[in-house]
């Protein structure tokens, strides 16, 4: 009973933290809340993920949601990986403007002073 009510929690947390990105990340916010309703669902009524893992072809609802939260965590890490790469590309064609930029300034001359 208490591991239920501690993975209610996080998944309240969870939903809460999907609320908050709603206005800026729509899929993301969605999937966090949908994510943390099934989780609080399956938490809370094992026997109905059981029955689906078992209609799946998979032995127990357990292994059904470990299968699931690989392929989810290996699609989100996919996801940030490319938008890494679009950062790194944008910073390089950011740093690449800025240098031609600058290499069009004249140089301005300084005086030295002859001792």
């Amino acid at each position: 009973m208490i591991i239920q009510v501690i993975l209610t929690i996080l998944a309240l947390v969870v939903i809460c933290l999907g609320l908050v990105h709603l206005g800026r990340a729509t899929v993301l916010a969605n999937a966090l809340i949908l994510s943390g309703g099934f989780g609080i669902y399956s938490v809370w009524n094992p026997s109905s993920t059981t029955a689906v893992a078992n209609a799946l072809g998979v032995g127990r609802g357990a292994d059904l949601l470990i299968y699931l939260s690989v392929v989810v965590s290996t699609a989100l890490l996919l996801l940030l990986y490319i938008q890494l790469r679009r950062q790194m590309i944008l910073i390089t064609n950011l740093a690449r403007h800025i240098a031609i930029q600058e290499a069009h300034r004249p140089v301005t001359k300084t005086t030295e002073v002859e001792s």
